[in-house]
C-alpha cells in the first residue's frame, strides 16, 4: 500500500494571503461606524478558489442572523472577497465561543456539502496585524483533492505499466460534483428552459470510442477528448445566441459549484 498525502502550504503562501487577507479587513472595516459596546472581530474562512458571489451570500447572510439570534454579535456586515468569505461584526464573547456558535450554525443551518473539503477552517481575526499568525493555526493543504486525484491517477497508470503488477486500485477517492445553480427568471430571459440545459451539456460531453491503434506489436486505445475537465469547462459551453447574435455561455447564465 502506497500512502499519498499532501504537505501543508508553504509559509510564503500563508504571507501573501495574510496580506491580502488583512488589507481586505481593514478596508472594510473603514466604512462600519466605531465598534459600541464590546471589540470588532472578523470570521474568516480561507477559500482555494474564487466563487460567485450569489453561491456565498445566502448563506453568509444566515450566519450573520444566527448571531444576532444567540445575542453574541452585533453591527454585522457580510464581507466576499476573492481568497476568502467573512462576516465582520461587534462582540464581547471570546473568540472560542464565536467560532463554537459557527461550528454549530455550520451543523444545524447548513449542510456539510456547502463547504468545499479545501477550504481552511475558520478563523477569528480581531486585529488585522495579527492575520499572518491566526492563518498559520489553521492553514491548509497545498494540494486540493482534485490535484491529489490526478496525481495518484498518474501513479496507477504508472503501475500498471509495470510487469509485476496485476492489479493496481485507488482507494479514498472523493467523488465530485458540479451543480448548476440557477433561477427561473435568469433562464426565461434568455428564451430557455431548464429542461435545455442537460440536452446542451448533453450533447457536448460526449466521448464516443476512438476504436484501437496497432504499433510495434501493441494495441493502444484511443479516447477522443470531449469530457469536461473541470468547471470552467462547464461555465465555457455557448448555449444560445442573443438576438444580436452574441454567444450565450452557460457561466451568464448559472452559477457552476464544485463540491466533494
Amino acid at each position: 500500500m502506497l500512502t499519498v498525502a499532501s504537505p501543508k502550504v508553504s509559509d510564503a503562501e500563508i504571507d501573501l494571503r495574510a496580506k491580502e487577507i488583512g488589507e481586505a479587513i481593514a478596508r472594510n472595516r473603514a466604512q462600519y461606524a466605531p465598534a459600541e459596546g464590546g471589540a470588532r472581530f472578523t470570521i474568516v474562512s480561507t477559500l482555494t478558489h474564487p466563487v460567485s458571489t450569489r453561491v456565498v451570500q445566502d448563506p453568509l447572510n444566515l450566519l450573520t442572523d444566527y448571531l444576532k439570534e444567540k445575542g453574541v454579535a452585533s453591527d454585522l456586515h457580510v464581507i466576499i472577497e476573492p481568497g476568502f468569505v467573512g462576516v465582520d461584526g461587534v462582540s464581547d464573547a471570546s473568540d472560542e465561543t464565536l467560532l463554537d456558535h459557527t461550528r454549530r450554525f455550520i451543523n444545524e443551518r447548513l449542510q456539510a456539502a456547502d463547504f468545499h473539503p479545501d477550504s481552511w477552517p475558520p478563523v477569528v481575526i480581531r486585529d488585522p496585524q495579527e492575520t499572518r499568525e491566526r492563518l498559520g493555526l489553521v492553514a491548509g493543504d497545498k494540494y486540493s483533492y482534485r490535484q491529489m486525484d490526478d496525481f495518484t491517477d498518474i501513479i496507477e497508470k504508472g503501475l500498471k505499466s509495470v510487469p509485476q503488477a496485476t492489479k493496481v486500485s485507488r482507494a479514498g477517492i472523493l467523488a465530485e460534483r458540479i451543480f448548476l445553480l440557477y433561477s427561473q427568471e435568469r433562464i426565461a430571459s434568455y428564451g430557455l428552459q431548464p429542461g435545455d440545459l442537460p440536452k446542451i451539456l448533453g450533447a457536448r460531453n460526449i466521448t464516443p470510442a476512438g476504436g484501437q491503434l496497432e504499433a510495434v506489436g501493441r494495441n493502444f486505445s484511443i479516447d477522443p477528448s470531449g469530457e469536461f475537465k473541470s468547471e470552467k469547462e462547464i461555465g465555457d459551453v455557448a448555449i444560445t445566441r442573443t438576438e444580436q447574435g452574441a454567444p450565450v455561455y452557460l457561466r451568464d447564465v448559472v452559477d457552476v459549484e464544485q463540491r466533494l
